[in-house]
């Protein structure tokens, strides 16, 4: 069972008032051995307003970077900073499912030193132009713990994660990857090598941050960028179905012929994607086409 707790939250231009008073109502009922820390990741004035007087709760500790610094690296600070011998991270876009959220992990039998409690979406669908984000989080991201155990790894997110500082300060994220994307993947790579355990339950939080469509093709390409600069550097991990779908076409000799085919049909794929019915196979296509386009110096 987890003795103590620290909570920590990175910030950026997200109201985070109404999650945090939820983990402090949460966590008080638990015990008096836990903290909330929030760093602020160089937000707009407006946010940073709303969250000063959140420091007046005793728990709570709210910091200001002076500038941005970087979703790894602020992660790793607030690690660095953590008093207790658990942390649980979480995104600012988060939303807590009921009261007991805090509890379940609470209870929890120390099993493993990485605990991942899952994510999921609201049940209605939204506007058109944040369908395809919800579309990918409902299909792609709202696993059940059963299904996650089966690619522990794999199935890693930073968003919901209960570990243990020491496990978390020997691992800490690479902050070589620049922007969004796959510093969980990295990380969950190397705590597979050092065989770290990892656990999945049925914990989730409620992802509330959709971004539009074009948003959210604008952070894939970069998401890309960060893969393959990590493919460069470990080349003999495969286990991403990114990597392997392009390893296979690399073996046989049809990447550049990939390329070609697609590029016709590329404009009609980033309407479809843009549209109120994105079809998902449509975004694996332009994900493969995006790394390909790396591998062979296309993009």
């Amino acid at each position: 069972m987890v003795s103590e707790l620290s909570v920590l939250i990175p910030i950026y231009n997200q109201d985070v008032t109404r999650l945090v008073q939820s983990l402090l109502e949460q966590c008080r009922n638990l015990t008096s051995r836990f903290e909330i820390l929030l760093y602020d990741d160089a937000s707009e004035e407006k946010f940073r307003y709303k969250h000063r007087f959140l420091n007046e709760e005793p728990e709570i500790r709210y910091v200001e970077m002076r500038k941005n610094v970087g979703r790894a690296a602020i992660r790793n600070c607030l690690a660095q900073d953590a008093n207790y011998r658990y942390l649980l991270f979480l995104d600012n876009d988060s939303a807590l499912p009921d009261e007991d959220f805090v509890k379940r992990y609470w209870e929890c039998p120390e099993e493993a030193d990485v605990i991942i409690g899952g994510t999921v979406y609201e049940p209605e669908a939204p506007s058109d132009m944040y369908m395809l984000r919800w579309h990918y989080g409902k299909l792609r991201e709202e696993k059940k713990a059963a299904l996650r155990n089966k690619n522990p790894y794999r199935s890693l997110t930073l968003n919901n994660m209960l570990i243990r500082k020491e496990v978390y300060l020997k691992h800490q994220l690479n902050t070589d990857l620049l922007g969004y994307g796959h510093e969980d993947t990295k990380f969950g790579w190397e705590l597979e090598k050092a065989a770290v355990s990892v656990k999945h339950i049925n914990n989730p939080v409620i992802h509330m941050g959709l971004e539009p469509a074009v948003d959210f093709l604008r952070k894939t390409r970069q998401a890309i960028k960060n893969l393959y600069q990590l493919y460069q550097t470990q080349p003999n991990i495969s286990d991403s179905k990114l990597i392997k779908s392009y390893e296979l076409l690399r073996k046989t000799g049809m990447a550049k012929a990939f390329l070609l085919a697609f590029r016709p049909m590329r404009g009609m794929m980033l309407q479809n994607l843009r549209s109120p019915n994105p079809n998902l196979k449509y975004f694996d296509l332009y994900k493969l086409y995006l790394f390909t386009s790396q591998a062979l110096g296309k993009s």
